[in-house]
């Protein structure tokens, strides 16, 4: 699935394919509740990717699958 994810103070979302979204949130909503300072995400081709924890605005899920990983420009 596609997950778009908003960043403070970043101008674009991160964009990335992971294989189960629900996990991915679930797993975010502990690092915070635990106070975690970096959330950790594996993305479908296996990349790691850390962001800070407090700095995630929000979550957007899509069943389309994006053509890339990474930052993408707002159409």
């Amino acid at each position: 699935m596609r997950l778009r994810i908003g960043v403070s103070e970043a101008t674009k979302e991160l964009d990335i394919e992971v294989a189960d979204s629900d996990a991915v949130i679930a797993a975010y909503e502990k690092a915070a509740e635990d106070g975690a300072r970096m959330f950790w995400i594996e993305e479908s081709a296996g990349e790691r990717l850390g962001v800070v924890t407090d700095k995630i605005l929000y979550f957007a899920v899509d069943a389309a699958s994006p053509t890339g990983v990474g930052f993408r420009p707002d159409n």
